[in-house]
């Protein structure tokens, strides 16, 4: 049952599923260098490490009900110090939304437009994602919903060929060919590459009820990303080896190209290609709109089509300077690896201390009263 105004526990479980699909699909290759083989086991792993820190900001949003982490931060550190912390929410978005831009335009010009500039392909992108995002909350929460299903079903759809031709079970063996230190290294590189979902969330958390049925749905979704993408992860070793998945880059869309079937069926890297732009196409439909939001809050404007439409063009143009697969890939693993979640962890550490502070305040007014 849906309560008015609020997502459905499906449609937030979804939701979860279709933010965690972020630049993870093209860096998880650097965890096949540092894990080894097991590489897919550390994916499963960090992945559902993420769970305890999704559940955390639901929690924290039930003392704040129809708001989000920075209305809970506006009452605990006030007005200015929130503004902040919103502008740096922003740029980050800006930021994570740019990599997966240049990642995702730049796998379409090396295998389909070599000749067409890279901005013109993000345009499009971005072009389409802004309509998304101009649609409402709840609208624009289906679409989402609507496009990592799409996802999904077209990716498997493209490697379940692969099951009759090409899966070699030798590529996996050993299975475990690491140490316990290696292993641990991939699924911190994972838990801290795939933690964009948990900035949709902080937004995102006003729309979502304080039932039972929601927690398990956050649950629900993140662990059905962690089997998806392990087992796609699983699949793409079974085709071509660790050792070369670590050396490629788009991987999905070279493995596909690789895979045949007699001498009548080739080509299935487009299958793969497609799912790699519906999910560009929702996560910067997430990042526009998440930057929109902010700026609402920011700038104390309650609709504004105009801080849509800049949204957009930050994003964009962002994307554009960077202008190159080989940067938006090294930029998004810095990104991972030490500003999304240590700004994450500091806003989760800052808003629970809010609460105490708000509670406390809320007590000593009983008190005098």
């Amino acid at each position: 049952m849906e309560i008015e105004g609020k997502l459905s526990h499906s449609l937030t479980a979804l939701l979860v599923y279709g933010s965690s699909m972020g630049t993870i699909i093209y860096t998880f290759t650097e965890v096949t260098t540092v894990t080894g083989k097991p590489f897919w086991i550390a994916i499963l792993i960090g992945v559902l490490a993420i769970i305890p820190f999704a559940l955390w900001i639901l929690i924290l949003g039930s003392y704040k009900k129809g708001g989000t982490l920075f209305d809970i931060l506006e009452d605990g550190i006030g007005k200015f110090f929130t503004k902040i912390l919103l502008l740096l929410y922003i740029l980050l978005n800006i930021a994570v939304s740019a990599s997966m831009l240049n990642l995702s335009a730049g796998s379409i010009k090396v295998f389909f437009l070599p000749r067409t500039p890279l901005y013109i392909i993000i345009f499009f992108i971005v072009l389409m994602s802004t309509i998304f995002a101009n649609s409402g909350f709840k609208n624009c929460s289906r679409l989402i919903a609507m496009l990592c299903v799409l996802a999904t079903i077209n990716y498997f759809i493209g490697f379940s060929i692969s099951f009759f031709n090409n899966f070699e079970i030798e590529f996996l063996k050993p299975i475990f060919d690491t140490s316990g230190s290696q292993l641990l290294k991939g699924v911190l590189f994972t838990t801290e590459n795939d933690a964009e979902c948990l900035l949709f969330l902080m937004i995102a958390v006003d729309s979502i009820p304080q039932t039972k049925k929601h927690y398990l749905a956050i649950f629900k979704g993140l662990l059905f990303w962690s089997l998806i993408l392990s087992i796609a992860t699983l699949i793409m070793e079974g085709i071509i080896g660790q050792d070369m998945l670590s050396r490629v880059a788009a991987a999905g869309v070279a493995v596909a190209s690789d895979i045949r079937l007699g001498s009548f069926l080739s080509g299935l890297e487009i299958f793969i290609m497609i799912t790699y732009q519906l999910i560009a196409i929702l996560k910067t439909t997430i990042f526009i709109y998440c930057c929109f939001t902010a700026s609402k809050k920011l700038f104390n404007v309650p609709r504004g089509k105009p801080l849509l439409i800049l949204s957009a063009l930050a994003v964009f143009a962002a994307s554009s300077w960077l202008n190159s697969y080989n940067i938006g890939y090294f930029f998004s693993i810095f990104l991972g690896n030490y500003i999304i979640p240590a700004f994450v962890l500091f806003i989760l550490l800052l808003c629970t201390i809010s609460v105490f502070i708000k509670r406390r305040r809320e007590g000593k007014n009983a008190n005098e009263n």
